[in-house]
């Protein structure tokens, strides 16, 4: 029990120190001009109010807990354009770090204050080089002063790993002002796989890991001022009591990251499900040409209605006959005939004569598959879903109808099941960049913007070019906070399409976030444009309803756009 009571208190202590590292960066933005710090509740001492609290707060725990690593924890995102200067970002990067060092200076302080403290430090409770588990009766009656201890060497430890210069690390945040902007954007592109990186050496290269615990060590020793021997005994006691409880614990922690995750994503508003774009329709015959196929189809299927086997011409469309060795069935001709009937995009017709090729044949997945594509044209999503569902009961790997029943998903709202049928295009096919764009249109519905963020990325490793990952890209950054990176990224996208109105309206949410009304105004209202062509003005209405644009609210230019006129 005593070990399960010392890795909680161990736990606790670890997440104060990590809020304190936040509370420093956010601080010294807000002294530095960046006061949207504030409004965002940074100021405080709730891990709640931390972006992503899995990703950021709980991974780290549960890396803590299984193998003592202390990565650097939660993360506040700063908007560095609000910044007075090179040095005052510098100076954000530096202080989290800086109250890292605090915290380890208060607690050894208060291990100098304690009764007994003293005598703790100079290795008198347990021999120097310790046993692993070290002197039973020694570490229950001085089990706090291990505590303290052990967390000073947590918190010199997560002092070296952050000042390393890595992307996205402190140490790199420190210097990453003063460096080329070429520099920047290509350190940049790093980011997302520091951590990786920074894993792997520790468990890849043993004289990495070596050298990292001597500094810790050291460094741990001259803040407990007290020898390096001693030092190294009460970590090798602490730990071994500690990793005992966490095998506990952690059980308890990933319980309390599903309710954080709860209470996360109730406090956020929900966000309007986005409609994907639909593919490009095939490619269709002349409007003569299609007449003269349907008029064929239709005397074949009067010969079969009427007793006869239909004659297999010789100027009939390959294409429209699934098998040109054999004759045709009944429900091949109302396949074909319906094939037909959706290049003409006469959608009623066209779902009749397909449900009675089905009614000859159920177990055929092509005809379920157009029967679905109809159904979504004429607007029954529900059926439609039924439709492309029997499909891929009877052709589990029909890339296309994992497509067409994901984007019916996304829109009918089950972004949960839409993320399954991305997934599984993804595994049919690997290189294939809607497949993780439209995970990250799930992920957003699901308000998980982290995960949004990488499927992002994931796309537009596979198709770089393509404005709608990076389009979603920003929404998923201004999401998080992150609006300086989610204007880099809408940047992009209006530089691969310039006439997409939404990418417009993105950027004067951010701007709008950002304080700096004119250009929110001046996105805005290139963004209305297209509803001067409606008269239900739906870009209008979402507009003002939409809690990014909040602080135009009260500004004349923003009321004269939301006028009726």
């Amino acid at each position: 029990m005593l070990d399960l009571t010392f890795a909680t208190v161990v736990l606790c202590g670890w997440i104060f120190s990590v809020c304190a590292h936040e509370f420093g960066h956010a601080l010294l933005a807000y002294w530095g001009g960046d006061v949207s710090v504030k409004d965002k509740g940074y100021l405080t001492f709730n891990p709640l109010k931390y972006t992503d609290v899995q990703l950021s707060l709980v991974l780290p725990l549960v890396f803590l807990l299984l193998g003592g690593i202390p990565l650097p924890g939660a993360a506040v995102y700063i908007n560095q354009s609000q910044l007075r200067s090179r040095g005052w970002q510098s100076a954000v990067a530096a202080a989290g770090p800086g109250a890292t060092l605090g915290v380890a200076l208060g607690l050894g302080w208060l291990l100098h204050q304690l009764p007994g403290g003293e005598t703790f430090l100079q290795g008198g409770v347990v021999d120097a080089l310790g046993q692993g588990q070290g002197d039973a009766i020694g570490f229950r009656d001085s089990w706090f002063l291990y505590g303290l201890s052990f967390l000073v060497m947590l918190q010199m430890a997560a002092l070296v790993l952050n000042l390393l210069p890595i992307p996205p690390l402190d140490g790199y945040g420190i210097v990453e002002p003063w460096l080329p902007r070429s520099w920047q954007n290509s350190l940049g592109q790093f980011r997302r796989y520091g951590f990786l990186v920074i894993l792997g050496a520790f468990w890849l290269v043993p004289a990495f890991s070596q050298l990292f615990w001597s500094v810790v060590v050291t460094l741990t020793a001259l803040v407990l001022q007290t020898s390096i021997n001693a030092t190294l005994g009460t970590f090798i006691t602490a730990y071994g009591v500690f990793q005992g409880g966490a095998k506990v614990l952690l059980v308890g922690v990933l319980v309390v990251a599903v309710i954080i995750n709860q209470i996360h994503q109730r406090r956020q508003p929900r966000p309007p499900a986005p409609v994907a774009p639909r593919p490009p329709r095939r490619s269709a015959a002349t409007p003569t040409a299609l007449k003269t196929q349907l008029r064929q189809v239709d005397q074949r299927l009067d010969q079969y209605l009427g007793g006869r086997s239909p004659d297999l011409d010789s100027d009939r469309d390959p294409d429209l006959t699934p098998d040109s060795s054999s004759t045709p069935t009944l429900g091949d001709l109302w396949y074909q005939k319906g094939l037909i009937l959706v290049q003409q995009e006469r959608w009623a017709e066209a779902q009749v004569v397909l449900a009675q090729s089905l009614e000859q044949d159920p177990q055929q997945p092509k005809v379920w598959y157009e029967q679905g594509r109809v159904l979504v044209r004429q607007g029954d999503r529900p059926a439609a879903l039924e439709a492309f569902q029997r499909c891929l009961i009877l052709d589990p790997q029909l890339a296309s109808g994992w497509y067409e029943v994901g984007q019916v998903q996304l829109q009918l709202g089950q972004a949960a099941a839409a993320l399954i049928s991305f997934q599984t295009l993804a595994t049919l096919l690997p290189q294939f960049a809607p497949a993780p764009h439209y995970q990250a249109l799930a992920h957003g519905q699901l308000l998980q913007w982290s995960a949004a963020l990488m499927a992002c990325d994931r796309a537009l490793s596979l198709k770089p070019q393509w404005a709608d990952p990076w389009l979603y890209r920003g929404v998923a950054l201004m999401e998080l906070g992150d609006y300086d990176r989610a204007l880099s990224a809408l940047d992009r996208a209006l530089d691969l399409d310039p006439d997409r109105l939404d990418i417009y309206y993105q950027k004067a949410c951010c701007h709008s976030q950002l304080g700096q009304m004119t250009p929110a105004l001046d996105f805005l209202h290139i963004a209305l444009a297209a509803d001067a062509t409606t008269d239900d003005r739906p870009r209008q209405r979402q507009a003002l309803q939409d809690p990014h644009l909040a602080p135009l609210a009260s500004h004349p230019r923003f009321l004269a756009l939301m006028s009726p006129s």
